[in-house]
């Protein structure tokens, strides 16, 4: 938890070498910009980017609990073959999708975030329960290879997600409707898919939880689909360097 402290430096640069440009919410009437944020993300206007906030977040937070927290306890405690080294498979995998981030979240900022988001959920509605039935044979091998393809695609559906959050919302109610949308889909996906697995394991066998990973990204392509359009193009550049806030324009 303490390692947590690192997540500040990003914020410390940006805060020190990126200048806010205040880029303008011209879908925003001067009404609306004094209203209370939180009274605004309840609106009509924006209750359907906050309901696709949180669909899309529950896949987030669901499979990285699944795969990262609950699949480890998995191999080597609900199984009846443990598989040996388990906990340094599973600390490999995190590595491998934390290396895999960038690089995919830059591939989202030349293709858009929704077409990488939807590689990555219609990848794991199909490779969850194979997945779940290869480690089950409990194979090390396997297992080991299992996870780490778990993780590779569920970086495709994670790495653009906080861009594509931010993009729902227009800057008057962003940090509120992102904010809403993350911590009311974490209790509610990351406290109980695992419980749920647990339960399947011992009611229904070793095989059924690798559809929660079908489920959960079935419900994060929805999210995807009721999401408020918008551009899923860069600013301009050219146009951002050298000019006033007033000049901003995004494209």
């Amino acid at each position: 938890f303490c390692l947590g402290a690192f997540g500040a430096i990003p914020g410390i640069i940006l805060q020190c070498c990126v200048k806010d440009r205040g880029i303008p919410d011209h879908d925003l009437s001067a009404s609306d910009q004094t209203n209370n944020p939180v009274k605004l993300v309840f609106g009509r206007s924006h209750r359907r980017a906050l309901f696709s906030c949180m669909l899309v977040t529950s896949f987030l937070i669901g499979t990285f609990y699944l795969n990262f927290v609950w699949l480890p306890i998995f191999m080597t405690s609900l199984l009846e073959t443990p598989i040996p080294y388990a906990f340094a498979t599973n600390s490999l995998a995190v590595l491998v999708f934390l290396l895999l981030a960038p690089p995919i979240g830059m591939l989202s900022d030349c293709c858009g975030e929704r077409k990488i988001m939807l590689v990555g959920m219609a990848g794991m509605t199909v490779l969850g329960p194979v997945a779940i039935y290869v480690i089950s044979m409990a194979n090390p091998v396997g297992a080991n290879l299992a996870q780490i393809c778990l993780a590779v695609t569920m970086c495709f559906g994670l790495a653009p997600l906080y861009a594509f959050t931010a993009k729902s919302f227009p800057s008057m109610v962003r940090l509120t409707g992102a904010g809403l949308g993350i911590n009311i889909s974490s209790p509610l996906a990351g406290g109980t898919l695992p419980t749920v697995a647990t339960y399947l394991v011992d009611k229904h066998g070793i095989h059924i939880p690798g559809y929660i990973f079908t489920a959960i990204s079935i419900i994060g392509i929805f999210g995807l689909c009721i999401a408020p359009k918008f551009d899923d193009g860069v600013y301009d550049v050219e146009t951002i360097n050298g000019v006033g806030d007033e000049d901003v324009t995004i494209l």
